[in-house]
């Protein structure tokens, strides 16, 4: 793919202790003619190389925001987030993921890989995946971290990892209609 801009690393600026970069385009597109002089981005994906999108004068650009199609950000304007619609997954913190991983997997060791997805065992489903079960086993793992009690004794992966793990479950069977009118036993759904 052809760019159709780059960033100056020789023209910056300071920005909320930020360093953000001018971009100059490379090609002629949409008013935008080779050699001309932009507005200021962080990163790359601040700015798409398609399309006759363009930072003009002294706009900045940072952070998440990004800037695609059509659009013009024009001097005086600053957008720093305006990505609100998409999940900012590089927020979940990688331990938060891998810890949660292997209470999955402890789980998978303990009822099978993925039981709790095998609704072909309706018997199994019935007993164990129930939201009242999941609730119950999330709210005794809190209990037990809220007490001073860091770690599961049986598994030893921590106890909030192992009540996230069943908070996921619960919102994965609410997520699926059929899964939510088999499993959706809450004794308090309608008390406010």
């Amino acid at each position: 793919m052809t760019k159709k801009y780059e960033l100056l690393k020789n023209d910056t600026i300071e920005h909320h202790g930020r360093t953000l970069y001018r971009i100059r385009a490379l090609i002629d597109f949409g008013d935008v003619k080779a050699g001309d002089l932009g507005g200021y981005i962080q990163y790359e994906h601040n700015l798409s190389q398609k399309g006759i999108c363009w930072i003009y004068d002294n706009a900045i650009v940072y952070d998440n925001a990004s800037v695609s199609s059509d659009d013009e950000v024009d001097e005086g304007t600053e957008s720093k987030q305006n990505n609100t619609s998409k999940p900012q997954l590089e927020l979940i913190s990688p331990e938060f993921i891998l810890a949660l991983g292997r209470a999955l997997t402890n789980g998978s060791e303990k009822y099978g890989y993925a039981k709790f997805l095998d609704f072909n065992d309706k018997d199994f489903i019935l007993n164990n995946c129930t939201y009242q079960k999941h609730i119950g086993a999330a709210m005794r793992h809190i209990e037990k971290w809220r007490s001073g009690i860091d770690f599961d004794e049986e598994s030893g992966e921590h106890h909030l990892m192992h009540a996230a793990s069943r908070l996921m479950m619960i919102y994965a069977y609410s997520n699926d209609t059929e899964a939510a009118k088999l499993l959706d036993n809450r004794i308090y759904k309608d008390v406010e």
